[in-house]
């Protein structure tokens, strides 16, 4: 058996001696927190109210079969079949040329084949006015000038010009093989 140390006297002041305190002194070892603990409680089952001896029975609803055969069912009144889908649309046709066709200046008159030279009026020369006319043409499918607007210029040059470009020829402009009329712009120069 372990023999149980001697107990040391204390002094009147309640203070130990440093080796009493090292004897007592009992390393120990650092501890987590305590976690707080649930009391068990016991488990009850619960009581059923009602008769102890009741019985069960399984059995199959209560159906009337006849072996005649069902009757048709009905729809509501209210209820009308969906339509019939819509025909398939026919295929669409070659795209048609289109009537009117913008075409630059430049390409166009590429395609001049009669250029009418415009005269210098007396008044304008005489003036000493110069510069460009510029015009918005619409060429028909024969290459005629179908329309002339006159867009920007100076004014004493742009009736002469308009009288010279009226009478300028051009190739047809074809598309898919077809002619099409051709907007475009023209510009005549003056110069002296």
């Amino acid at each position: 058996m372990q023999q149980a140390p001697a107990a040391i006297p204390q002094q009147s002041n309640g203070f130990q001696p440093v080796a009493a305190q090292q004897q007592n002194a009992v390393p120990q070892k650092p501890t987590a927190p305590e976690t707080p603990r649930t009391v068990a409680r016991a488990f009850t089952a619960p009581t059923v109210a009602g008769p102890a001896n009741s019985t069960i029975v399984d059995a199959a609803p209560a159906l009337a079969i006849n072996s005649t055969t069902p009757a048709a069912v009905g729809l509501p009144t209210r209820i009308t079949p969906l339509p019939p889908p819509p025909a398939a649309a026919p295929a669409p046709a070659t795209p048609a040329a289109p009537r009117q066709l913008s075409v630059a200046g430049s390409v166009q008159a590429a395609k001049l084949t009669r250029q009418v030279v415009p005269t210098y009026p007396a008044v304008a020369k005489a003036a000493r006015v110069q510069g460009t006319v510029h015009f918005r043409a619409v060429i028909g499918t024969d290459g005629l000038v179908k329309s002339l607007t006159t867009l920007a210029g100076p004014l004493p040059l742009a009736q002469a010009a308009a009288e010279a470009v009226k009478q300028w020829r051009y190739q047809p402009t074809l598309v898919d093989g077809r002619p099409v009329e051709v907007t475009t712009q023209i510009d005549v120069a003056f110069t002296l």
